[in-house]
């Protein structure tokens, strides 16, 4: 009989390798599916149901990461991974659930050129000289937008000018000067944010603001948003996105049809979000920190939209908004706007 020869060690090398992929690859398919699982689960539950959410979107980055590494593993080179990410390639026959995007952080840029060299106003009246118009939350909202204009738009912190409290029209107007200069030198976009008071004007409806001065009653004592309007249609920066968080706010834009570029909040190249329609009052609940609206703004800024893109647009802003906000948000913009670019969805970081 031949002697008995032990295997080539190479060869017992290469079983070991690939025991070891094939355990790596059954790793990466439980994981895939208890992604599915938690998508499906996100996907069955209710906007209003916070606390449930952020557990299973926490669940659902624990996996994703974990996805990510024995990918990783497997192919010992996390660029390939991140090639196998989409579900649709990796896992064929999934619902649709499954087949949606796995995410990968590294492939989305985090912010966009035009915010990166624009420049923003937002103005806040929360004091007033009649003190029952107080709404303090205001404050918080500017404050708060103004972090994360720079935090997850990249709109430098010098190109961002608040204004609190203005009791006269110009001290608005030198703002929007001010940073509609930095933005159009440097060819990037215009943010333009109010909250406080509104009413419609008695004899034409046009929006009226607050200033800390105003009156309800007497429409002198307001200004006309359509004065805001010209002045930042006569702008030279490409792109502007204007947030009216007042009531009647939706007035703004009430006149604008399809094909229509002469009604009030017509601005070229604009995207106008405001927190109700020309009819309807906006919340500001006494105690909560934020205004209805801007809160749930602030919250989808902050930590992302779940079914959004990667990148953000104004309009998956907006329909986000609409979806968890009452009253309904409005909205308008020309046809040049209408995929204006926003930031990169927290959601998937």
């Amino acid at each position: 009989m031949p002697e008995h020869q032990d295997s080539d060690p190479s060869e017992r090398n290469a079983d070991r390798s690939e025991s070891a992929t094939n355990a790596n690859d059954r790793k990466s398919r439980i994981t895939f599916h208890t992604l599915a699982h938690l998508k499906a689960d996100l996907e069955g539950t209710l906007p209003w149901e916070l606390a449930k959410r952020r557990e299973i979107k926490k669940r659902i980055k624990k996996a994703e990461e974990e996805f990510l590494q024995q990918e990783a593993d497997d192919v010992s080179s996390k660029a390939k991974a991140r090639s196998r990410i989409e579900f649709g390639k990796s896992m064929p026959g999934q619902n649709s659930v499954a087949r949606s995007t796995l995410h990968s952080r590294f492939d989305v840029p985090r912010f966009d050129p035009i915010w990166q060299r624009g420049a923003a106003v937002l103005v806040g009246v929360s004091q007033y000289t009649l003190r029952e118009l107080n709404r303090p939350s205001v404050a918080n909202n500017v404050s708060r937008l103004s972090q994360l204009l720079n935090e997850r738009f990249g709109v430098p912190v010098e190109n961002i000018v608040p204004v609190e409290n203005p009791d006269n029209p110009r001290i608005i107007h030198d703002a929007i000067e001010r940073a509609a200069s930095l933005a159009a030198d440097a060819k990037g976009g215009l943010f333009f944010y109010y909250a406080g008071h509104g009413w419609t004007h008695e004899r034409n409806l046009d929006l009226m603001l607050a200033l800390s001065n105003s009156i309800p009653d007497r429409s002198w004592t307001q200004f006309p948003f359509d004065a805001i309007r010209g002045q930042i249609a006569d702008t030279d920066t490409p792109v502007r996105l204007a947030i009216l968080d007042s009531c009647y706010s939706g007035s703004a834009i009430q006149d604008l049809s399809e094909g229509d570029v002469a009604g009030a909040a017509a601005i070229e190249g604009s995207y106008v979000i405001t927190s109700s329609g020309a009819f309807s009052g906006s919340g500001s609940p006494s105690g909560e920190k934020y205004t209805t609206f801007t809160g749930q703004l602030i919250r989808a800024l902050s930590e992302g939209i779940p079914d959004g893109p990667d990148f953000l647009t104004a309009n998956s802003l907006v329909r986000h908004l609409k979806r968890v906000c009452k009253p309904v948000p409005h909205s308008r913009s020309n046809m040049s706007a209408t995929e204006l670019p926003l930031m990169r969805n927290p959601w998937i970081d």
